[in-house]
């Protein structure tokens, strides 16, 4: 079942940026994710890794310059 990164933010109480009608169906780690999946990078630690996925959106960190990354959207 896919989710909206709206929904996603909505239910985590969150803020989102970028395209918040992409849906996704699962989530997964940054260098792993597929373009269908939400990469979990909540540290910037874990930044770098999305380089390395096919992620389009992503729940990273305050501040996270998510479209630097490539990502259409994020969660913060």
């Amino acid at each position: 079942m896919a989710h909206t990164i709206r929904d996603i933010a909505t239910a985590l109480g969150a803020e989102a940026e970028g395209l918040l009608d992409l849906a996704v169906t699962g989530a997964a780690e940054p260098q792993q994710a597929g373009p269908d999946q939400i990469a979990l990078a909540m540290d910037p630690r874990y930044g770098e890794g999305i380089a390395k996925g096919r992620a389009q959106a992503a729940i990273v960190w305050p501040g996270a310059d998510w479209r630097a990354m490539g990502l259409k959207a994020a969660i913060f």
